[in-house]
């Protein structure tokens, strides 16, 4: 009759931890990539809304005139501040930065979880 290895119990525990902590890094990547994509996906209709909402409330022509007469907005800076700060679409501007801050949140913790298990893989 032949004994098994002394070391096998641990072999099995340390295969059975690395599965373990593959199988959550897989799950990772799948929700961050998910998170990429919706968020990639919704990006392209809110800006549209972002740029119709932008054009409808002058909020450009606003911006623009900082450009074009630099004179009399430092002159009168402060009713500018007022106008410009009054005619930004709320809603649209606050979901676009929500988005962008998804895309970005996801992006990072997608390629972190990415070398994580390129480092678990080759470990």
């Amino acid at each position: 009759m032949q004994l098994p290895s002394p070391d096998l119990y641990d072999r099995v525990i340390a295969k059975i931890n690395y599965e373990n902590k593959l199988l959550k890094l897989k799950r990772r990547v799948f929700l961050y990539a998910f998170g990429l994509l919706a968020s990639s996906i919704a990006s392209a209709p809110l800006l549209t809304k972002l740029y119709e909402d932008t054009s409808r409330s002058g909020f450009l022509e606003f911006l623009s005139l900082l450009f074009t007469d630099f004179q009399m907005v430092a002159f009168n800076l402060r009713d500018y501040s007022l106008s410009v700060l009054e005619s930004i679409p709320a809603t649209s501007f606050s979901l676009t930065l929500l988005l962008a801050a998804v895309f970005i949140f996801s992006y990072s913790k997608f390629s972190d979880s990415l070398m994580e298990m390129k480092k678990l893989r080759y470990h």
